[in-house]
């Protein structure tokens, strides 16, 4: 890269040398224009020799040598490929994305059907186990049961439902009850603690 700046560099002083030498010989072309404007084989010929008789010909070569050299490195330098790149909302690629997300919801909601259905029927399955521990251990209990299913199954499952919910409250209740005072206990206990040690230090 410092090889071709440099190169650069000569060239365009060597450019800038032709061009203030060519007021030399603004005139004499001139001349040789205006005298026989016709007779271009000549007016050439004219010219040539007298660019041949100065002494530019080994900058004129250098110069030559450095557009030759710069002309082969622009040949070998690879050519770019064009590379085309997909984003979320290419036309091209847009439809790949969607069909992505749609498998992925379906997927996603597939697996927490499952796992609610799962759950479903462990409930009912345990459920049914009590009742079969019932009907083994309470006949009588059980037959009343399926005696009130029988006449009315729905007014006998809101029943159950509200039982059931009430219990849950009052083992909630219960819980906390409990574990507030197994916190108060233990700030109790603290507080006496840090009681005892703050006498021992005084003393």
């Amino acid at each position: 890269m410092e090889n071709t700046e440099e190169k650069l560099d000569n060239i365009e002083q060597l450019i800038e040398l032709f061009i203030s030498k060519q007021k030399i010989y603004e005139e004499k072309l001139d001349l040789l224009i205006k005298n026989e404007p016709v007779n271009y084989e000549k007016s050439f010929a004219t010219i040539k020799e007298i660019l041949l008789k100065q002494k530019y010909e080994q900058e004129f070569s250098v110069l030559n040598n450095h557009l030759q050299i710069l002309i082969k490195k622009s040949a070998a330098a690879p050519a770019v490929t064009p590379v085309r790149h997909y984003h979320n909302f290419d036309f091209s690629s847009k439809p790949y994305f969607t069909g992505l997300a749609i498998i992925t919801i379906t997927f996603i909601f597939s697996i927490g059907f499952s796992l609610y259905m799962f759950s479903q029927n462990q409930y009912i399955s345990t459920e049914a186990d009590k009742f079969k521990v019932i009907r083994g251990t309470e006949p009588g209990l059980a037959l009343a049961i399926d005696s009130l299913y029988l006449i009315d199954s729905d007014n006998l499952m809101n029943k159950a439902e509200k039982q059931i919910l009430a219990q849950k409250r009052a083992v909630l209740a219960t819980e906390k009850e409990q574990s507030a005072k197994s916190a108060y206990e233990k700030a109790k206990a603290e507080t006496k603690t840090l009681k005892q040690n703050n006498l021992k230090k005084k003393k």
